[in-house]
């Protein structure tokens, strides 16, 4: 739709301002309904973006992209089974849509099936050999499947396309980051922000990530300029602004294998049990598996379910006890 992967603030920008105009002399234009909807779903609006693409298909129902877009608000909002009717209804209307074929082998991947995932995206690959994210989807799954020369191959063909292959590493190491191999996506992400420095998706990833792993400083720095640059994404201003109450709300305590973040509230009545607690878990894990992990082990309780969700996945209101990432552990 004619905005760059990464540029959200035009985005919202053509949502607030041209597309008042172009629905003001078409009001039955789908396509900038469509448009106003992806705008919405790419900041994770989805509730906004729900609107917009439901409007499009009160115009066009037989819609292949506004259907589409559907799914991605209903798998947003965890709506599973709403999210695989709209995604089978999309691909019954554009068998070919790359798009539709990338969100179906997405599913798959998120159940672990390499061999269906990888034949899905070699389909999306027959639409279009040379799309970043599909050759990234298809070097993650060459990964999974332990095929390194496959992947290779991809990442090579990724570079002759485009010398600075920005989207590829940002696709490959979110992809990385949804299978819980932090590390490995942080290393992707980082090469996406040194190829395309202007890639607020990407320069935010990396430091959502970053967060994961317990580097606060990076993760700051990135999350900060992502922000500032890319005002209107859900996911980093939550996050953005959970960090700011962590400067006036938390309190950093150490132990000896644990760095702990606790609310001012809590903190003076919670920390000799916490403290006496966690070390006792690191003392018996770590003779029971024979295994030390790096110190220190960044642990954070929060007494807000919502900011607990904001540090684990960058939305509120999901419904989760706690979470833990290797370095970093969320309560």
């Amino acid at each position: 739709y004619g905005l760059r992967k990464g540029d959200k603030k035009s985005q919202h920008q053509a949502v607030e301002t041209l597309l008042p105009e172009a629905l003001k002399a078409d009001p039955s234009n789908v396509d900038a309904f469509v448009f106003g909807g992806y705008c919405y779903l790419s900041k994770h609006d989805w509730s906004h973006a729900k609107t917009w693409v439901e409007d499009a298909l009160k115009i066009n129902p037989n819609h292949a992209i506004a259907t589409l877009g559907l799914a991605g608000c209903a798998n947003a909002g965890q709506e599973k089974q709403a999210a695989e009717q709209a995604l089978q209804r999309a691909l019954s209307l554009n068998s070919s849509l790359r798009e539709a074929i990338i969100a179906g082998a997405a599913e798959v991947i998120r159940k672990r099936q390499w061999g269906p995932a990888a034949e899905a995206i070699q389909k999306a690959l027959q639409v279009d050999p040379n799309h970043p994210e599909t050759l990234a989807y298809a070097a993650f799954c060459d990964l999974m499947q332990r095929n390194p020369d496959g992947a290779a191959a991809r990442t090579k063909l990724a570079h002759e396309l485009n010398p600075k292959p920005a989207v590829f590493w940002y696709t490959l190491g979110d992809l990385h980051g949804n299978r819980l191999l932090f590390e490995e996506a942080q290393s992707y992400l980082d090469k996406a922000v040194e190829c395309d420095p202007n890639n607020w998706d990407a320069v935010l990833a990396a430091g959502m990530n970053a967060l994961r792993l317990g580097r606060e400083e990076q993760a700051q720095r990135q999350i900060d300029l992502a922000t500032l640059k890319d005002p209107f994404n859900m996911w980093g201003m939550n996050t953005w602004r959970l960090l700011r109450d962590y400067e006036k709300k938390f309190t950093v305590k150490l132990s000896p294998h644990y760095k702990m973040r606790f609310h001012n509230t809590e903190v003076e009545f919670m920390e000799p049990y916490v403290v006496a607690i966690a070390e006792d878990c690191w003392k018996t894990l770590a003779a029971r598996y024979k295994f030390a992990p790096a110190e220190p082990v960044l642990l954070e309780m929060f007494p807000n379910h919502d900011d607990l969700s904001v540090r684990t996945f960058g939305l509120g209101g999901l419904g989760i006890l706690g979470a833990c990432f290797g370095k970093v552990v969320t309560l």
